[in-house]
């Protein structure tokens, strides 16, 4: 689009110096690769060489009286200095907006183009992960800043976004979706895992993290939502097992001895009738500590430009091992910042795409041996229950473990009561977590019962005084025999000290 006889570029370095809230916004790319005329070029160089040296943008006058004084610079860039801060009509807001929306989406992602083919042809595509989040941030570019909502002007559309927020993926368990309900009647009708927010599962290792999180991409695939499932430690292969595992109600064992054909149809039989198009469920291993947001995020969007779908849930096996983005920590950082920018980019990625993730986390060795644990157990970062929307805990009970059953701590929840318990029954062999029913209540709690009052006995084991030794019956049958006491031994008189001693 051609402005008063000004080429687009031209046209943007006009609005840079005329509008000072176009220059604010724009000031991260006002670099000399974005431009192509020679001499716009050396004025973006001038522009930029001012604010080192006076830590301001100069006005375009004060451009045209350097350019004056130093005649190194072509008479090019002074005539265009002139050219694109002559007076000029009015033009339209949207039009300017559009004008330069347009010209930096277009420019920054052709140079982010010829940077992943240049890397391309060097045979270096690992110098280029995260091309995908970049490109789509290039255009997605804004010219006007978000105002935020306003408490009376926008209360419709605020509404419709608590509307849409609060249509969260379904959780298998009642018990989740009734607590992180808001409506004061719910029994497990609605609630679950809210879009654009992080929910974390905690446990002990072994704990039952990832069954916890197979049963909820799967019960979340067989609804009709679309499903990613990022595994960082166990094979695709392994997860996709434990999935269909869960989902038929068979033995992982037993699907080997099962025809292809037949696994296929039972698969599908397992989507809700009433839901016209089924789910999807897509399963991916990405490398240990090496494996980014970015990464899972470019992941994503080639899926979903490959499929033609939107991806509603993410799960991530686990965040423990993830790393955050390249340029956001430094190497001297502990596990505390690593683990908690990780998750702060994970939680963006859930606003920015309006999506729900899951992910889980490790508890510390001393979970082991606590009823009663909560976040402060985290293992590696505290930062994760700080930035998490609703984390709950596996509590490691043997006893309940061997029955069939776990009991679940909630820690933080945004949605709903937090620092309450709930039993689930689970069934090992078969990776599949289920509500627990009315009458497993009597063997819970009976188990419960008898583990307390061991507890009681040994706490009450540690408190009793130390007895005298008793002996043994071998030296009650010996007798006693009656220590003497020692006589103290004179010694001899020296005879010569005897004969002294008569003289006195």
């Amino acid at each position: 689009m051609v402005v008063e006889n000004l080429s687009d570029e031209e046209y943007v370095l006009r609005c840079f110096f005329e509008d000072e809230n176009v220059r604010l916004r724009i000031t991260d790319k006002m670099q000399e690769e974005y431009f192509e005329d020679k001499a716009d070029k050396q004025i973006i160089y001038l522009i930029n060489a001012f604010r080192r040296k006076y830590d301001r943008y100069p006005t375009a006058q004060e451009l045209v009286t350097g350019l004056n004084q130093n005649p190194g610079y072509s008479d090019e860039a002074k005539e265009q200095l002139l050219k694109i801060t002559r007076p000029i009509g009015v033009i339209a807001p949207d039009v300017k907006k559009n004008i330069i929306e347009d010209y930096f989406k277009f420019k920054v992602s052709q140079r982010l183009m010829e940077e992943y083919a240049l890397h391309m042809h060097g045979k270096d595509p690992s110098a280029m992960r995260g091309i995908m989040p970049k490109l789509q941030e290039a255009l997605n570019f804004k010219l006007t800043t978000n105002l935020g909502i306003h408490y009376i002007r926008d209360a419709k559309y605020a509404k419709s976004k608590l509307g849409d927020m609060e249509k969260s993926i379904p959780s298998k368990l009642g018990e989740i979706r009734k607590f992180t309900s808001e409506t004061p009647d719910a029994q497990g009708t609605c609630g679950g895992y809210f879009r654009k927010c992080l929910s974390i599962v905690g446990g002990t290792s072994g704990g039952g993290k990832s069954m916890f999180m197979v049963n909820e991409a799967a019960f979340a695939a067989t609804l009709g939502y679309n499903v990613v499932y990022v595994s960082l430690e166990l094979d695709a292969a392994k997860i996709w097992e434990r999935v269909t595992s869960a989902i038929l109600d068979v033995s992982r064992y037993d699907i080997s001895k099962m025809s292809d054909e037949e696994v296929i149809v039972k698969l599908q039989a397992e989507h809700d009738p009433s839901i016209p198009t089924p789910g999807n469920l897509f399963i991916n291993w990405m490398p240990t500590r090496k494996t980014t947001p970015d990464d899972i995020e470019g992941y994503i969007n080639e899926l979903e430009q490959v499929e033609g779908i939107k991806i509603d849930f993410l799960v991530v096996d686990y965040i423990g091992i993830i790393s955050p983005n390249a340029g956001t920590y430094n190497k001297t950082d502990g596990s505390y910042q690593k683990i908690l920018y990780a998750a702060e980019q994970l939680r963006n990625m859930a606003v920015n795409r309006d999506m729900a993730i899951l992910t889980g986390t490790q508890m510390q060795r001393a979970g082991y041996r606590m009823k009663d644990i909560g976040m402060d157990q985290t293992a590696g970062s505290m930062g994760l229950g700080d930035t998490a929307d609703f984390y709950y805990i596996i509590v490691h009970d043997v006893a309940l473990k061997r029955a069939g059953f776990l009991t679940v701590t909630i820690g933080k929840n945004r949605f709903g009561s937090s620092d309450v318990q709930f039993n689930v029954r689970v069934d090992w062999p078969h990776m599949r977590l289920s509500d627990v029913q009315p009458e497993d209540m009597e063997t819970i709690n009976s188990i419960m019962m008898e583990s307390m009052a061991q507890e009681a006995m040994a706490a009450a084991g540690q408190r009793r005084p130390p007895q005298a030794q008793q002996p043994s019956l071998l030296q009650q049958q010996q007798p006693q025999q009656q220590q003497q006491p020692r006589q103290k031994k004179e010694k001899p008189i020296d005879p010569s000290f005897s004969s002294m001693a008569q003289l006195f």
